[in-house]
């Protein structure tokens, strides 16, 4: 392919590709907003108790209702005795190709994993909290996210 261009259509191509390299090496303004996209998409997992894909969770066994009894708690909503973990959960590092969301505090993250992934070996079920839907749907949400950030980026440069 050949791209031929007059002087100045050649400057004002070497202005937009530079703003746009720019844009793409810097994209915390970008990856800030789509952390937050992410923690609210977790935290709605809560609400509807399901994983990202919209599966319910498992139930609580009467066993744990039982005990949640006992110990002065009621209610049958699934991981949220108080919704501490569901509370944790927040943007916990923002850099300029990434970022960091979850729970954002050493114990909750260890709890955090353990219903993220289950832990048979102690009877605990898996009930994914994070993460993407498997069609894809928010993936695709940010990176076209992506595109118009970088883009608006090269525009109003």
């Amino acid at each position: 392919m050949k791209l031929k261009v007059n002087g100045r259509q050649a400057a004002t191509l070497k202005r937009n590709l530079d703003l746009l390299a720019g844009h793409s090496r810097d994209r915390t303004p970008y990856f800030r907003k789509a952390g937050a996209y992410i923690e609210h998409k977790s935290v709605e997992n809560f609400g509807k108790q399901s994983d990202p894909d919209g599966h319910p969770w498992k139930q609580l066994s009467p066993a744990t209702l039982e005990a949640r009894k006992r110990k002065g708690f009621g209610g049958d909503r699934i991981l949220q005795v108080r919704a501490d973990l569901k509370n944790s959960i927040g943007i916990i590092e923002v850099w300029k190709n990434g970022v960091r969301v979850g729970p954002n505090s050493g114990v909750f993250q260890g709890i955090g994993r353990a219903h993220q992934h289950g832990r048979p070996e102690i009877g605990l079920d898996a009930r994914p909290f994070m993460g993407f839907d498997s069609a894809g749907k928010q993936e695709k949400y940010l990176m076209n996210d992506l595109v118009h950030h970088v883009f608006r980026g090269v525009k109003n440069g």
